[in-house]
This record gives structure tokens, C-alpha cells and sequence, in this order.
């Protein structure tokens, strides 16, 4: 009994494997490869201008990337710059190796600055800087005396107690 679909016969299958055939035998025709060099390749400007490292810098601090406005700080070109502007570059500079944990190198900036004869705002402020740096470091070192202090008699309490069990 024939299917609902039709029967499958030679007549009916014929044809259609001989296009498939063809179509198999047919050599696909390949484009000729261009020889012609590529465009060059065109520049946009992102940007209208160059960036200001300084301001890229001062940017990365106040958001808190110190490492990145440490690189941007030391990549700025200092002869540019007014002595003003060298000192807030040396305290901003001084504030990231402070934040990045290099204390002696901050502590070391922050003194060249505090010793400059000037009225500039970053002297000050230096100064203020390299205070709070000696107060915490003396709280530190005060801190390591206790605890150097305190450890052998939580030791010896800690013996006497379980001794006593």
C-alpha cells in the first residue's frame, strides 16, 4: 500500500540525484585573487588633543588609582611646567608613594618640599603631610613596643592557665 506521501520510484528519484550529481561535478569557479595593494590605513583622532598628563594624574588620584597616577605624574614633561606647578607635581608624586606604602620615598619628597623658601601652597601642606607621617610612625613603632611587651605575658598567663586545668 502506497504511503500518503507517494512511493519512491526510479522515474520519481531520478532526476533529482541526477542535478545533485551535477551539481557535485561542476567545478566551482574560484574569484581571481587582487594583486592590488591594500588602502593605507586611515588615523582618527579620538581626542582634539594631546593628553595633559598632569591633569590625567591629578584625575586617577582623587579616584583613588594611585599606581596609575603615579605613571601619569612621572610621565609629565617637567620643563613645561612652572616652579609652582614642579612643586605640586613633587607633592602629588610624594602623596602617591605615600598611599602606595613607599614611606621613604614620599617622606623623602615631602622634606625636599618643606625645605623650599616659598610661600607656594604645596610647601605647607608638605609639611603637614610629613608631621602626620613622624606622628604615625611614632603611633606604629609605640605600637610594636606594647605588643613586643604584652606578647610574653599573654604567653606566661596562657602556661599558668593551662597548667591549672
Amino acid at each position: 500500500m502506497p504511503s500518503a506521501q507517494g512511493t519512491l520510484s526510479p522515474a520519481t528519484t531520478e532526476p533529482t540525484l541526477r542535478k545533485i550529481d551535477q551539481s557535485i561535478d561542476v567545478q566551482a569557479e574560484t574569484p581571481e585573487v587582487q594583486t592590488d595593494p591594500a588602502p593605507p590605513i586611515q588615523a582618527t583622532q579620538v581626542l582634539p588633543s594631546a593628553i595633559n598628563a598632569l591633569d590625567l594624574g591629578q584625575s586617577l588620584y582623587q579616584t583613588k588609582n594611585y599606581a596609575a597616577a603615579l605613571k601619569a605624574f612621572q610621565s609629565v614633561d617637567v620643563t613645561k611646567l612652572t616652579q609652582a606647578d614642579q612643586t605640586w607635581l613633587e607633592l602629588l608624586t610624594a602623596l602617591c608613594h605615600r598611599r602606595l606604602g613607599n614611606l621613604d620615598t614620599a617622606n623623602a619628597t615631602l622634606r625636599e618640599i618643606s625645605n623650599a623658601n616659598s610661600n607656594d601652597y604645596p610647601i605647607p601642606v608638605a609639611r603637614w603631610w610629613l608631621s602626620q607621617g613622624e606622628r604615625t610612625d611614632g603611633s606604629r613603632q609605640l605600637a610594636n613596643d606594647l605588643a613586643e611587651t604584652i606578647e610574653p605575658l599573654i604567653e606566661r598567663t596562657n602556661k599558668y592557665v593551662n597548667a591549672n586545668r
